[in-house]
């Protein structure tokens, strides 16, 4: 099976500790393989998305490379753009299309489809957008970059949502938890356009950062106002789980 002849799913479920997602009853995702430990190499979202899709695995995979077929140092929605694949970004993190903004369109630019939705919408809207374009480009390979927000906090699920508090850290790393089983029963709905293709799909699932859940430090951007936070390994232990859907 060519590396450049699959669909290619990354789900980067935001904010996602390794410990959180282990806790969570992931009965879809662990169809797909086991998790293994990894460490970001940054405790924010930025970095390690950029690093990600230059090629750059989390630390501690054993390999060099991070997208199938994609070496070190290639621009992968450019590099698979030049390989007759649609490339798709999907999210509703403000931050990318704010990051977008300020490097002129770079970010953007070599996606086929950019959805980086805002307000009230998250991941089931992004699935009605994969079935989508995937309906209208039935014959091409698909690239997909999924940026998942329901475990970054205020973290959400299908009827509710809670906000970090300060001194309840069990609190939230439950609710981070529940976070993580939602968007396991959404994994399907996710998975189904490409499978219906007819070629294999490479899926990667894996986290940007970790999180803390206080009393004493809570979130994880660095230099945050309203959350201060100083190093911790849970800042970068995440997950990483990986497989191929053949149909």
């Amino acid at each position: 099976m060519s590396e450049l002849s699959s669909n290619i799913l990354i789900l980067c479920l935001d904010s996602v500790r390794y410990d959180t997602y282990m806790a969570a009853k992931t009965p879809n995702m662990d169809a797909i393989g086991t998790p293994r430990l990894v460490h970001s190499f940054a405790c924010w979202t930025i970095p390690t998305i950029f690093g990600y899709l230059m090629g750059f695995p989390p630390i501690g995979t054993g390999r060099s490379d991070f997208i199938p077929g994609v070496k070190q140092l290639h621009w992968a929605p450019e590099y698979l753009t030049e390989k007759d694949y649609s490339t798709i970004w999907m999210s509703t993190n403000g931050l990318i299309a704010r990051t977008n903004s300020i490097t002129k369109g770079f970010f953007r630019k070599h996606w086929r489809h950019f959805i980086n939705s805002f307000g009230d919408e998250r991941t089931p809207f992004l699935i009605s957008q994969l079935k989508r374009i995937v309906t209208i480009e039935p014959q091409q390979p698909h690239f997909v970059f999924m940026l998942l927000m329901e475990a970054h906090h205020p973290y959400e699920w299908a009827d509710g949502e809670r906000k970090l508090i300060k001194d309840d850290p069990q609190g939230n790393f439950d609710a981070q938890v529940k976070a993580i089983e939602y968007l396991d029963s959404l994994f399907p709905q996710i998975i189904k356009p490409l499978s219906n293709m007819g070629r294999p799909t490479r899926v990667i699932i894996t986290s940007d950062h970790g999180e803390l859940f206080g009393p004493h430090f809570l979130s994880h951007a660095p230099g945050a106002q309203n959350y201060p936070i100083e190093f911790d390994p849970k800042l970068f232990e995440i997950p990483l789980v990986e497989g191929v859907v053949i149909k």
